[in-house]
């Protein structure tokens, strides 16, 4: 069982400068093949020192939202090398599985209109 190896990349197309930001990516490398994940966040260039995201309006929830979902792509692709099933499609189509599994908006509005009381009176 080979586990991929996976690390955080940012500025990977050196477009970052002080005043425009580049994307921090996650690299999965599995046997000669590798493929990005995106994270969402960007920073510019003097935001990221290397391992965190510094100086700017909220940086440690997102370092904090970086390293969730670098924990979560080491999780998932454990589980599929533990079932011999690693492949890079089926590495994202979990991580797609388990972002689908947030509760859905319309979800909760059902959910809680049947825990509300409703009074005779209410329109």
């Amino acid at each position: 069982m080979l586990l991929p190896t996976i690390r955080l990349v940012y500025n990977r197309k050196k477009t970052a400068t002080r005043a425009k930001s580049a994307p921090i990516e996650i690299v999965v490398t599995h046997k000669g093949k590798r493929t990005y994940l995106s994270t969402g966040i960007a920073a510019k260039l003097d935001q990221w020192n290397g391992q965190r995201v510094i100086r700017c309006v909220g940086c440690d929830s997102m370092t904090k939202m970086v390293y969730d979902l670098f924990e979560k792509v080491e999780k998932v692709s454990a589980e599929l090398c533990a079932a011999n099933d690693f492949s890079f499609d089926e590495l994202r189509r979990e991580l797609e599985r388990e972002n689908d599994r947030r509760v859905d908006m319309f979800d909760w509005i059902k959910e809680r209109i049947e825990q509300r009381v409703i009074k005779a009176n209410t329109r």
